[in-house]
């Protein structure tokens, strides 16, 4: 009886002592969080008003120098470094997201023009169709958003404004070379002709013209260009007549067809033909 009452008491003990503690530990983890909060709120608010003016893009190599050092102020934190230590990263952080948004503001001017060249060539899928190019302008604005940062505004303005051109370029090019994949893609059919004499050259050739009229027309007018849409279905008349030409050639010369056999077999029979001569 007394050893159960004992445990008894043991048992509320315990208990009691089990929920001190867990309420001490929620304590603490609730004043860890309102200090944290405290000490962070200026850099979080800066922080995000950085990420929103698109210093990510104008501006990576300070936004990311800046995130860092806040990050290591959240370790700090959870490793119960100094206050000192603490703020003194977070002030870092917050000049370097000050700084970011300085030099993004700088950038929409300087670069802005370029950055929408940019956003037009990829709105037409230029990385797909123009990947060298489109590489070769990357890069070259990768350079001048290097610059920028680096403060050299001028050398950054005029890699946009190469960079510009070249996009506006690989723009040009890549709706010219979506019109022209249909008319292509029928110039190729009558070119695999070619190996089993059953090619039609005069009719290849003048669409292959026509095509390539049709494509520098779009290379200097991409957009709404009457001319050039006019031409391409020139040319696509012409190669779908020229391919049917070439199937026919094929027929002829699998059936072993004589011009002798393609003439009697015209649509105006030899017997039909009545000269004059035969009249009187």
């Amino acid at each position: 009886m007394r050893r159960n009452t004992l445990l008894r008491m043991t048992v509320r003990v315990l208990s009691a002592v089990a929920f001190f503690l867990s309420a001490t530990s929620f304590c603490a983890a609730d004043n860890d969080a309102d200090v944290k909060k405290s000490l962070f709120q200026d850099a979080d608010k800066v922080m995000a008003a950085a990420d929103s003016q698109e210093t990510r893009f104008y501006a990576p190599r300070l936004f990311n120098d800046g995130l860092s050092m806040y990050k290591s102020a959240e370790n700090d934190f959870e490793r119960g470094k100094t206050i000192r230590e603490i703020t003194e990263k977070l002030a870092k952080a917050t000049a370097l997201f000050k700084q970011a948004m300085d030099v993004s503001k700088e950038g929409e001017t300087l670069l802005g023009h370029a950055e929408e060249a940019r956003m037009a060539a990829r709105k037409v899928m230029a990385p797909k169709y123009r990947a060298d190019e489109w590489n070769k302008a990357e890069d070259m604005m990768k350079r001048a958003v290097l610059k920028l940062e680096k403060g050299s505004g001028d050398e950054a303005k005029t890699l946009a404004d190469q960079a510009e051109q070249l996009f506006r370029q690989v723009e040009r090019d890549t709706v010219a070379f979506s019109y022209m994949i249909e008319i292509r893609d029928k110039l190729r059919q009558i070119e695999t002709m070619k190996k089993d004499d059953y090619f039609a050259p005069k009719s290849y050739q003048k669409a292959l013209s026509l095509a390539d009229q049709a494509e520098k027309e779009l290379v200097q007018q991409p957009y709404g260009n009457d001319r050039a849409k006019q031409l391409l279905q020139e040319a696509m008349d012409q190669a779908d007549f020229g391919l049917k030409i070439s199937r026919q050639i094929k027929i002829l010369v699998k059936d072993r067809k004589t011009f002798e056999d393609l003439y009697l077999e015209s649509i105006i029979p030899v017997d039909a033909m009545v000269t004059s001569q035969d009249k009187t």
